[in-house]
């Protein structure tokens, strides 16, 4: 991975070692990795801006739904740009949804990612684990709820928070 100024990207992907490029970024950024890359014929893989949400209605599976939102949300320990963020869910479900899809992460299998029991690992530093922790912690009263069931990490558990 690279971390460079805008004004050298275009020199970088045309260097004849660059055989192709990928970006995680905004929708400018990536239009102009994906100029300079198609003027060059490299290949290309952009990852931009913005997941949209889950759409839950009252003729879901809502068992489905839930362990499909619960997969979206953990894949990568959280850690992806695309990981579920945001359930739109019609109140008509909403009460059994959210009971089953706090289920399903209350049972999510936290631990060594070496394991193949392990579904949660460790967030890539600790200084992030403190972040979602504090969030966790001013959170409104029944997503904090949520998130002392889990419970709050401590120094011994290293970079790992339960997810919530």
């Amino acid at each position: 991975m690279l971390l460079v100024a805008s004004k050298e990207v275009e020199a970088l992907i045309a260097h004849p070692l660059v055989r192709g490029v990928s970006l995680t970024g905004s929708g400018p950024a990536g239009a102009a990795v994906a100029r300079a890359a198609g003027d060059k014929l490299k290949k290309c893989v952009l990852e931009l801006g913005g997941s949209d949400p889950y759409l839950v209605l009252a003729d879901a599976d809502l068992e489905l739904a839930a362990q499909v939102c619960v997969r979206g949300r953990l894949m990568n320990s959280g850690q992806s740009c695309i990981a579920a963020k945001r359930m739109i869910v019609v109140d008509a479900v909403r009460q059994p949804f959210e009971r089953r899809f706090l289920e399903l992460m209350a049972a999510a299998r936290v631990g060594d990612l070496l394991s193949d029991e392990t579904e949660v690992g460790p967030l890539a530093r600790a200084d992030l684990r403190d972040t979602c922790t504090g969030r966790c912690r001013r959170a409104s009263p029944p997503a904090r709820a949520c998130c002392s069931a889990a419970g709050f990490p401590t120094a011994r558990d290293g970079s790992i928070r339960a997810p919530c």
